[in-house]
Formats: C-alpha cells, structure tokens, sequence
C-alpha cells in the first residue's frame, strides 16, 4: 500500500464539492509539478485503517473508461485541524 501514498502538499485545490456528502468531501485538485487534475475524496471523520484499506481495494480493482483511475491515498487532510 506505501506504494500509492501520496503527499497532499505536490498539490492544490482548485475547487471545493458544494455537494458534500454526510461522509466524505470532494475537491477538485492539481498536481503542481504536471498540471494534472484530480479528484480527491477526504473523509469528513477519521476512518480506522481497515475501513481505508477496503475501499482503496475497490478502487484499485474497477477497471472502468466512465469511472475515476485510483491515484493513491494520505492519511493527512488538506487542512490541518
């Protein structure tokens, strides 16, 4: 799993999710060295280990042209709180 950890600060936020849900919020964010755009979902609670490694093996097994490419994960938030 180190191998898809991220570190927040080699990106930016563009905008944030008006739509946030009860769980998660989703920033539109850029990586500052490529220009690349990204979606990024941060967790409104902080969820235990277990919870975080189930959903990213979701994410690393769907193969989908209409579904978001797994980048990788942080266990820091954008901002520090």
């Amino acid at each position: 799993m180190n191998k898809y950890r991220i570190d927040l600060s080699n990106y930016s936020i563009i905008m944030k999710n008006q739509n946030q849900g009860n769980f998660s919020v989703v920033y539109k964010i850029k990586d500052k060295k490529t220009g690349d755009y990204f979606a990024a979902k941060v967790g409104n609670e902080i969820d235990d280990i277990i919870c975080l490694a189930k959903e990213i093996k979701v994410y690393l097994n769907v193969q989908y042209p209409t579904i978001l490419k797994f980048k990788g994960f942080s266990l820091t938030d954008f901002e520090p709180k």
